[in-house]
């Protein structure tokens, strides 16, 4: 659980310093993109029970790895704001499954 946590936190802390270096993004497009995650791992987490029913805590707790290593895959191959944004909204599907998995 601290490993997901400490990855949980490496966007808030080094997103904006990251943005500010692939696409000079301004204080409003650094936040919009950090929200962007944070919205769809709402959304989704919304929808855990369904999943937790059909793979269990372990299996949703898989899934999340393996859904936000993809996500942070894209954002770090991505070269441009857009790129960055779709790598977030994979991310946040796994903060989705994150975040209720490990209150169980």
């Amino acid at each position: 659980m601290v490993a997901a946590q400490a990855i949980y936190f490496t966007i808030p802390v080094r997103m904006p310093f990251y943005l500010r270096g692939v696409a000079e993004a301004s204080g409003a497009a650094i936040g919009a993109a950090i929200a962007t995650m944070l919205f769809v791992g709402g959304v989704v987490s919304t929808r855990f029970g369904r999943v937790n029913r059909r793979v269990g805590v372990v299996g949703a707790v898989a899934l999340h790895f393996a859904v936000m290593g993809i996500g942070y895959a894209v954002v770090t191959l991505s070269s441009d704001y857009a790129g960055v944004i779709a790598g977030l909204a994979v991310t946040g599907l796994g903060l989705g499954l994150q975040l209720p998995a490990f209150n169980m």
